[in-house]
């Protein structure tokens, strides 16, 4: 006669319990379809973007950030032509301060 404590009751009650119970199995071809699509994956017929649209993207990339960095010259040298032919004294102010970049 064993003399067992309720903990070790009860854990051989609960593997007792799994017994009658079997594996769950995938419905037919399922199993399959999910195979299919792992090895597809692999493959050059996946959801890749083609090498050219890359290139397109970075062209575009590019002449953006080419056409900003004009931009930006562009008004620096307006702004700075600007300053002091409206005012006398922004433009003593601008030539006598130390915050002239």
């Amino acid at each position: 006669m064993e003399n067992n404590t309720p903990k070790e009751d009860w854990i051989s009650n609960v593997l007792t319990s799994t017994q009658g119970i079997s594996r769950a199995q995938p419905l037919d071809g399922h199993f399959g379809r999910i195979m299919q699509r792992a090895t597809k994956v692999g493959t050059s017929g996946g959801h890749e973007i083609p090498v050219i649209k890359w290139v397109a993207a970075a062209v575009i990339l590019l002449a953006l950030n080419l056409a900003s960095v004009y931009y930006y010259s562009s008004t620096k040298q307006q702004a700075v032509a600007s300053i002091g032919n409206e005012n006398p004294i922004a433009e003593s102010i601008e030539a006598s301060t130390t915050y002239n970049y």
